[in-house]
């Protein structure tokens, strides 16, 4: 009887270690999304970011079991000189034990924000 307790417990921390790794790579490539597009920001019209955010977390985060990944992005200039980027990406990882007790995915969300610029006190 207490091999099912140990077997689920078992399970869900493979499945807990899958969507971790995920989540780390995802935010690795919106870390690095972010970085990138702040590079070009100046230059950058704000329509443009949501393209290029989408494009450059695709070419980065690839070679995981995430699935269903959108990207939005909005840049911001609330002071002249001064910029807010936020990059936020979310996904879903399928589950590969757990799905017994009912759990076909792990949704993950991270977000990437670098401010830069003049800042008020």
């Amino acid at each position: 009887m207490a091999m099912i307790p140990i077997m689920g417990a078992v399970s869900a921390a493979v499945d807990y270690s899958r969507a971790n790794v995920a989540r780390s790579a995802m935010q690795a490539a919106l870390d690095s999304t972010a970085l990138m597009l702040s590079k070009e920001a100046q230059t950058l019209p704000l329509a443009d970011a949501k393209t290029r955010a989408t494009s450059y977390v695709s070419a980065i985060f690839t070679g995981n079991e995430a699935k269903n990944v959108p990207v939005a992005s909005t840049l911001q200039n609330p002071l002249p000189g001064s910029y807010v980027l936020n990059v936020k990406g979310t996904a879903e990882v399928p589950t590969s034990f757990t799905t017994v007790f009912g759990q076909t995915e792990s949704n993950i969300s991270k977000t990437a924000e670098p401010v830069w610029g003049y800042q008020e006190a």
